[in-house]
């Protein structure tokens, strides 16, 4: 009974974290801020892509833009970009044709490369192995963890914390530990 109480308290933990991250004041600024360099190391499933570039650019002030994976993939994905920011700009979600093809070049070698290589969407099975690995700390996935998922972190002081969002049909999930 202690394990599933804690498990809850961390659900409710993990749900007030990520509402803190998307939640935006009156003045269309987020709620929490960051510099790129603080910002967690954020896994997704590819189609929470968008929701976790959104939750980085805003927290951190950077730009983010549609932009196709390369010249030979029409894949549109949102990129981290050294545009300047605009807190009132609003990132369509219709399908407008992207700015451009690839990364920002002068971006990829800034402190926002760095922030893109913290914020990796490259499916949830890989992201929840590298959550229990330790090289990420949160998850963005559209399903919860599976039961081989959640033994891969089962070590001494580890415990899994998830969220699900019945309006985005999507889940977060992270590993704690505890003392």
């Amino acid at each position: 009974m202690t394990s599933r109480c804690g498990l809850v308290t961390a659900i409710l933990a993990a749900t007030v974290a990520l509402s803190v991250l998307v939640a935006m004041a009156a003045d269309g600024e987020p709620g929490l801020q960051l510099e790129r360099e603080e910002y967690p190391a954020v896994e997704g499933s590819t189609s929470t892509q968008p929701l976790g570039m959104l939750a980085a650019g805003r927290v951190t002030r950077t730009t983010v833009e549609w932009r196709r994976i390369s010249f030979f993939d029409p894949t549109r994905v949102l990129r981290l970009t050294g545009a300047p920011y605009d807190p009132s700009k609003r990132v369509s979600l219709e399908p407008t044709p992207p700015s451009s093809v690839g990364p920002d070049i002068l971006a990829a070698v800034s402190s926002i490369g760095r922030l893109a290589e913290r914020t990796r969407h490259s499916g949830t099975n890989q992201s929840y192995a590298r959550l229990a690995g330790g090289q990420a700390e949160l998850v963005l996935a559209a399903r919860e963890p599976t039961l081989a998922e959640r033994e891969a972190v089962r070590a001494p002081a580890r415990t899994w914390s998830c969220t699900r969002s019945r309006a985005m049909r999507s889940c977060s999930c992270a590993t704690s530990t505890t003392r």
